[in-house]
């Protein structure tokens, strides 16, 4: 099996910006990552809209169209336990 691969043959597909997270939670971002765990599991095609650190917003990506995209990212909000 190729390393930059899953194990289903798709590519792990990192995005090709460098985000600073800090700036763009301030300014009240919208993200789209391809896995969100939330106490219900794992869920794709999800999207979180963001106030600052706080969480104001969650649902369908297609209920976010300002939603970035964040392939092969993760949020994992700090009230699950991913243990």
């Amino acid at each position: 099996m190729e390393r930059n691969k899953k194990k289903d043959g798709r590519p792990f597909g990192r995005p090709d910006f460098t985000m600073d997270f800090k700036t763009l939670l301030s300014n009240g971002a919208t993200l789209a990552p391809e896995v969100l765990l939330t106490p219900d599991g794992v869920k794709r095609g999800m999207a979180v809209k963001f106030d600052g650190s706080r969480i104001v917003g969650l649902g369908p990506l297609a209920d976010f169209p300002e939603a970035t995209l964040l392939p092969g990212r993760a949020i994992v909000p700090g009230m699950v336990d991913a243990h």
